[in-house]
């Protein structure tokens, strides 16, 4: 059962890799002076065309155009995620867990600006595999909150090991970077064991779109 599933997944990856970005969008993007000229380039000379159809360019911000296309790709990863093999899979929602991640360090971050009016479900990455579902994180507006609600998660030991740093110090990149220092950490481990099959998987993943 397995085998069969493996030519449809390399016939979809395939497909994924063929749309990625070239040297030349780069290129033009790098010579884009603003997010407005980088959301019109991207509707109209690539495959985010469809992410930008009922888009008004000139209202994006930053942070929506990256949801824009983030979004896109998380639909992509999940068009394969059933062609997947369970260890696969498990990989999988590893890569998903760094959207999450995402949107916790954007909550974060609003709150040590003081905009908690900033977290809404339109501002999060949207996920299918949660740790913790987006109306509670849409509800959060305090760093209590946070506490609260990452308790009993496998975010708690995450924030409670830096937390008090931040509460001396009001330094941000304490709370960001346990984050990012956990996900590394965990994604390290699972490729560690990863068994070979896994090899072109991997490195299409990490070098492509993490």
């Amino acid at each position: 059962m397995i085998k069969l599933k493996f030519p449809a997944l390399m016939a979809k990856i395939k497909v994924l890799n063929s749309r990625i970005l070239n040297d030349n969008d780069f290129q033009n993007l790098i010579n884009i002076n603003s997010v407005i000229e980088i959301a019109d380039y991207l509707k109209n000379n690539t495959h985010y065309d469809k992410s930008f159809k009922n888009e008004d360019i000139e209202k994006l911000h930053r942070r929506d155009v990256e949801i824009l296309l983030r979004k896109s790709m998380l639909e992509d990863l999940y068009n394969i995620f059933f062609f997947l093999p369970i260890e696969g899979q498990k990989f999988f929602k590893l890569m998903e867990k760094r959207f999450e991640i995402e949107n916790i360090k954007f909550i974060l971050r609003s709150l040590h600006s003081n905009h908690s009016e900033y977290i809404t479900k339109e501002k999060l990455f949207p996920l299918n595999h949660k740790t913790v579902n987006e109306d509670t994180l849409v509800s959060i507006t305090s760093f209590e909150d946070v506490l609260n609600v990452f308790k009993n998660t496998i975010y708690e030991p995450i924030i409670n090991s830096v937390y008090q740093n931040y509460v001396k110090t009001r330094k941000i990149q304490y709370l960001l970077n346990a984050f990012d220092f956990w996900y590394f950490t965990k994604m390290k481990s699972v490729l560690s064991i990863m068994p070979s099959f896994g090899k072109n998987l991997k490195n299409y993943f990490i070098f492509k779109w993490i």
